[in-house]
């Protein structure tokens, strides 16, 4: 016997999710609206900070020594998995797809689709941003290099 779907329970739109945003990051999601990919930097001990913190160093335990700085958006493939079975049915036109975590030239790591083929997805793969519009935001979505 199978039993219906309920309606209450299941997304109505099936739709890819968005971002939820902290106050930290505000100004990280507004600068991916103009497609500049920014993080923060420590001046007092220059490490990289991401994600955001309002104005805390992790690395030195300093305060209100964080600058926001662009970045080239160019960096190489730290892990990834290639993902065959997507989680909801909004994941489906995707399918086969790429995640994994990249590691900037700046120095940090931001987690993210990467685009390509999955046969030439590969530990140190050179990747370069570019932005994919969903509602109403801009993600940065990775490209492999060719």
């Amino acid at each position: 016997m199978t039993q219906a779907s309920d309606p209450a329970v299941e997304p109505a739109a099936q739709e890819l999710p968005l971002p939820q945003v902290t106050q930290d990051a505000v100004p990280y999601w507004e600068a991916l609206k103009q497609e500049k990919l920014i993080f923060q930097r420590c001046t007092s001990c220059k490490s990289a900070i991401f994600p955001p913190r309002s104005d805390y160093c992790p690395y030195c335990n300093t305060y209100g020594q964080i600058e926001w700085e662009q970045s080239a958006g160019r960096g190489k493939v730290y892990s990834f998995s290639v993902v065959e079975r997507p989680p909801t049915k909004a994941w489906n036109d995707r399918a086969p797809y790429n995640l994994g975590f990249i590691w900037l030239d700046e120095d940090w790591v931001i987690f993210s689709e990467i685009r390509g083929a999955s046969k030439d997805l590969a530990i140190d793969a050179r990747v370069s941003v570019g932005y994919e519009t969903r509602g109403d935001f801009v993600l940065p979505i990775f490209n492999l290099d060719t």
